[in-house]
């Protein structure tokens, strides 16, 4: 007869996120679209597009200006500007200034209010030329490896959150966001305290997946192994296992003297 198998804990099977998608493996999927395969292959047999269907997404093919000096094996999967609202004000104000100027024009008015009206404008036209520059040259990054805020247009300045330490994400969009497509995308994570928030994002729910995909790609991949105490630290190891009797003093000084040997 053959032996059943051992009972599982359950307990200690589902508590530990790890163990859960071991003993439930997700089904294999496409590494371009992220479709189920049917069969066992690495790609499905549909078409695939250089962009999703997202219109601020980026390909993942890590051809994008803003993905630069990326380790070996790391991969961008998103890479996106502020969403377009970012400039909405700005715009508005010079639409606003320009339609009253010509209002003003036709009406007939005095002269001095022509350059007041023409300070307005080129004070609109300098606010959104620096939110522009502003927006082109802001980005948020995600790989396989880390979270990247880059932004400055003279001054640069850079943020990075790696994925495994990311403990939580969450996004945040009023009603009028939810009309855009656009919203507040939260992070927290060891790396750094309180909450880092990314605002004006355009599509916050798809961040937050891929996101979540590539911390869950990690734990299946598995954590990295503890790198190995140097030589004292095996020597005090050695020295408390001596003093607690678990073993001798001439077994202590002979594995004492290989490790000193190493140095």
């Amino acid at each position: 007869m053959v032996d059943a198998p051992a009972p599982r804990n359950r307990a200690q099977t589902y508590d530990d996120p790890v163990a859960r998608l071991a003993a439930d493996p997700p089904e294999p999927t496409c590494r371009r679209c992220n479709r189920a395969l049917i069969v066992d292959e690495q790609e499905c047999a549909r078409p695939h597009h250089s962009k999703s269907r997202h219109p601020y997404w980026q390909s993942s093919a890590v051809t994008v200006a803003g993905v630069r000096n990326l380790a070996e094996g790391e991969t961008a999967v998103v890479d996106v500007r502020p969403h377009w609202k970012y400039l909405a004000l700005p715009i508005g104000a010079v639409a606003l200034v320009i339609i009253g100027g010509i209002a003003a024009l036709v009406d007939g008015i005095p002269g001095y209010a022509e350059w007041i009206i023409a300070a307005v404008l080129a004070v609109a036209v300098v606010w959104l030329v620096l939110r522009y520059l502003r927006w082109t040259t802001t980005r948020l990054i995600v790989t396989n490896r880390r979270i990247i805020d880059r932004r400055g247009i003279l001054g640069r300045s850079n943020r990075e959150i790696p994925i495994s330490a990311v403990s939580d994400i969450s996004y945040h969009q009023t009603i009028f966001d939810r009309i855009l497509g656009a919203g507040d995308v939260n992070i927290e994570s060891s790396a750094r305290d309180g909450q880092e928030t990314f605002p004006d994002l355009p599509h916050p729910a798809a961040i937050q997946n891929e996101i979540y995909a590539q911390i869950q790609a990690r734990q299946v991949g598995g954590a990295p192994a503890p790198a190995a105490p140097n030589i004292p630290e095996q020597i005090d190891q050695l020295d408390q296992l001596r003093r607690r009797g678990v073993i001798s003093d001439e077994e202590f000084a002979a594995k004492k003297a290989e490790l000193l040997g190493r140095l």
